[in-house]
């Protein structure tokens, strides 16, 4: 899904081209190498983008090498990339999915007892990832670098507990918005 995600980004945009898609094998040390040769194979290379941070630590060491300005991110927030994001070095990464573990949980408890998500939800149901680069990583880092994830209450989400809530809201920003939903 991810190098689909790709294939309809750079053809939603005109002026998008994409070069060369290459499997790094979810490896920094390969990215690294793949990412090497793909600066010198490609003179006006602009970005590099990885499906998954790792991939994209190794590239960026390849860009630090090259002393060329190409952008690059990932995909998964891992603390790392956070940082480097902070520290000006990886443009963006996409992630959130992490929490699906526990929406699964709330879905499923509601669904053993009585409350079936398929009456307020479509029987497939997918989040979407939230990205984060220079302007917004200040909101994010401080919950994701530092939040014990063990303390966040997922029975805020719950129609049982919540009878109120007519529908679900999954999205990492309602997570972090939602004060209730963290203790």
């Amino acid at each position: 899904h991810r190098v689909q995600g790709l294939q309809r980004a750079v053809k939603e945009k005109n002026n998008a081209r994409l070069n060369q898609i290459v499997f790094g094998n979810w490896d920094e040390k390969r990215a690294f190498q793949l990412s090497t040769k793909l600066i010198h194979r490609y003179a006006d290379l602009h970005m590099i983008w990885c499906s998954s941070d790792l991939m994209a630590l190794g590239a960026q060491r390849a860009i630090n090498n090259s002393n060329q300005h190409i952008i690059t991110g990932g995909f998964d927030w891992t603390s790392n990339a956070i940082t480097s994001i902070q520290s000006g070095q990886l443009t963006a990464s996409v992630g959130g999915p992490f929490t699906n573990a526990g929406f699964g949980m709330v879905l499923l408890y509601d669904y053993l007892h009585g409350k079936d998500f398929a009456d307020v939800a479509s029987s497939t149901i997918k989040t979407k990832g939230a990205l984060i680069h220079k302007s917004n990583v200040d909101k994010y880092a401080p919950f994701l670098l530092e939040k014990d994830w063990g303390s966040v209450d997922f029975k805020k989400y719950s129609r049982i507990y919540h009878p109120e809530n007519k529908g679900y809201n999954f999205s990492l920003d309602y997570l972090l918005g939602n004060s209730k939903a963290i203790n």
